[in-house]
């Protein structure tokens, strides 16, 4: 199955970005794009970012998420989507 997945900042998030921490997030991206488990990722310009991520189902990405710093610093939408349309 295939997850649309929306990440954006809580507003009350101050985390600051540091290299250590973007060259950490690219190589998990990386890793994931070479597992087949990840497809696509956009940056959203206002903030965020969009997956489209492969999993056998919503509780397995559902878990995917909480498990990774994403869930605690962001606000995550997770949609089920179907094949791409040609």
């Amino acid at each position: 199955m295939k997850f649309f997945v929306i990440s954006k900042p809580i507003a009350t998030n101050h985390q600051s970005t540091t290299l250590e921490r973007v060259k950490k997030q690219k190589d998990t991206i990386t890793k994931l794009k070479e597992e087949g488990i990840l497809d696509e990722c956009y940056t959203i310009v206002s903030g965020g970012t969009v997956y489209i991520i492969n999993a056998e189902s919503y509780n397995v990405i559902h878990q995917m998420v909480r498990n990774s710093s994403l869930g605690t610093t962001n606000k995550i939408d997770i949609y089920k989507i179907e094949e791409r349309v040609s």
